[in-house]
């Protein structure tokens, strides 16, 4: 445990990242959560990363219903389903893929795209790869561009 830039206190958790401990007041005493109610603040990444890819949606530069497969072509990406995805898959979860794969390989749904929810991980990184070459820019910038500086949140990042 250490302190954080603004006095918080931070933890990091199994997988490495940093939770914030945030002051809470209880019974009017003033205290840190203890370890049973330390709260992860981090924000959940998926609906700023949907909001972006939908501004790159209405600049053109990308269309909900074509297979991402058809934009770039990626070593992981054999599987004719796999080849199958569309952004709009990734964004409402229903890709078929896995969350994360267990092992190094191809990218092969359990499902059909489109026919099952299930959040996949491997889907989000795959639409951020696709759109990384299609803009030629690091996800970090696209994020940037397409969000963080339209809403003046430049102590935002995407990491």
């Amino acid at each position: 445990m250490r302190a954080g830039e603004d006095g918080r206190e931070e933890v990091e958790d199994p997988f490495g990242d940093i939770l914030l401990l945030v002051p809470v007041r209880l019974a009017g005493q003033h205290r840190v959560r203890d370890v049973a109610e330390r709260m992860d603040i981090r924000p959940r990444p998926d609906p700023v990363f949907a909001a972006a890819v939908l501004r790159l949606v209405d600049a053109g530069a990308l269309e909900l219903d074509r297979p991402l497969s058809s934009y770039v072509a990626l070593p992981d990406v054999t599987d004719p389903a796999a080849r199958a995805i569309t952004a709009r898959h990734v964004l409402s979860h229903t890709t078929g893929l896995p969350n994360w794969r267990q092992a190094p390989g191809p990218l092969v749904p359990a499902s059909a795209p489109g026919t099952r929810f299930s959040y996949s991980g491997e889907g989000m990184f795959y639409l951020q790869r696709v759109i990384e070459r299609l803009v030629d820019r690091p996800i970090e910038h696209v994020m940037r561009e397409q969000v963080f500086d339209l809403l003046g949140m430049g102590s935002s990042s995407y990491v």
